[in-house]
């Protein structure tokens, strides 16, 4: 994660399944007690263009509409909105 001035917060990684759009809404999570919140993205670019979808297998950045960076951590994920995920706090 990283905040990109006029931007906001701005995630990266690779689309493991399925594909996300520009604007899409999304699941993000999960924060510190388990939760995930539904973000709007601004914005997604692959391979360092502006980008509609970013499909499985593709490195994607995308920019989370009103998410301050001291929400994100690391190992939170990006799922479906439509998603119903399970959190495991050890195994």
């Amino acid at each position: 994660k990283y905040s990109v001035p006029g931007i906001g917060t701005v995630l990266s990684g690779t689309v493991l399944q399925g594909s996300v759009g520009a604007s899409d809404t999304v699941l993000l999570g999960p924060d510190t007690r388990g939760h995930f919140c539904t973000v709007g993205l601004k914005g997604l670019r692959t391979n360092d263009v502006d980008a509609k979808r970013a499909r499985a297998g593709q490195s994607a950045t995308l920019a989370l509409r009103g998410v301050p960076a001291a929400a994100v951590r690391t190992g939170m994920v990006v799922l479906a909105r439509g998603a119903q995920p399970v959190v495991c706090r050890e195994f």
